[in-house]
């Protein structure tokens, strides 16, 4: 009896998003050139129509049906959980109204659809510096709290900062520094945690500075 009962008890399980913030992005930078093969492809239907005679079909004219629109179909039918939630994806949807929205511009005017996604991404970009600059910093200041107090907790976190830095280092010579800094912070020794500080700060400042300039 207590088997039945617990035959058809559902556990809910974490969603995780079909879309990254990083697939997101590419998906908007692919979106650009297949918007101009598909107008290219409108252009040379249209004087093949002229060269032959043929009536005008006006809907043969929407952009979405077009060869090159092929990899877009479907993607009106995603909804905004499909994507990862943060503010890449708040940057989508403010800017091109999500799927459904980016959709519609494309239909009414491919040339403006084409500025707005640029804009979109340059947005999204400059999140993604933000977001890091944020990260750095934190990763700075955990650095420092373990050098004035040594202790497990402040050990963890900034292992655990210099490890995500690490892996999504833009430059080999960043991803070394923060290889070198988590190697420091491991051993606990006070030189080698302020020369690590040091390194975190001097990124910092010349990120900060790209920035802001």
């Amino acid at each position: 009896m207590s088997d039945k009962k617990h035959e058809h008890k559902h556990v809910e399980k974490d969603k995780s998003p079909l879309i990254n913030e990083d697939n997101l992005q590419k998906m908007l930078q692919s979106i650009i050139p297949l918007i101009e093969k598909a107008k290219n492809e409108i252009k040379e239907f249209k004087e093949h129509q002229d060269d032959h005679g043929h009536e005008d079909h006006g809907d043969l004219h929407d952009i979405m049906l077009q060869p090159a629109m092929l990899p877009l179909r479907s993607l009106d039918m995603l909804e905004d959980d499909d994507y990862q939630q943060g503010d890449i994806f708040n940057s989508f949807k403010n800017d091109l109204g999500g799927a459904k929205g980016l959709i519609k511009i494309i239909r009414v005017n491919p040339d403006d659809a084409c500025e707005r996604i640029a804009s979109c991404l340059e947005n999204m970009n400059n999140i993604r510096k933000a977001t890091r600059l944020i990260d750095i910093r934190k990763a700075f200041e955990q650095v420092k709290m373990f050098a004035d107090e040594p202790n497990a907790h402040h050990q963890i976190k900034a292992i655990k900062l210099l490890e995500k830095l690490a892996n999504s280092s833009e430059s080999d010579k960043e991803r070394y520094a923060y290889v070198k800094a988590k190697k420091a912070v491991l051993s606990g020794e006070n030189e080698m945690i302020d020369a690590a500080a040091f390194r975190i700060q001097n990124i910092l400042d010349r990120k900060s500075t790209r920035l802001n300039s």
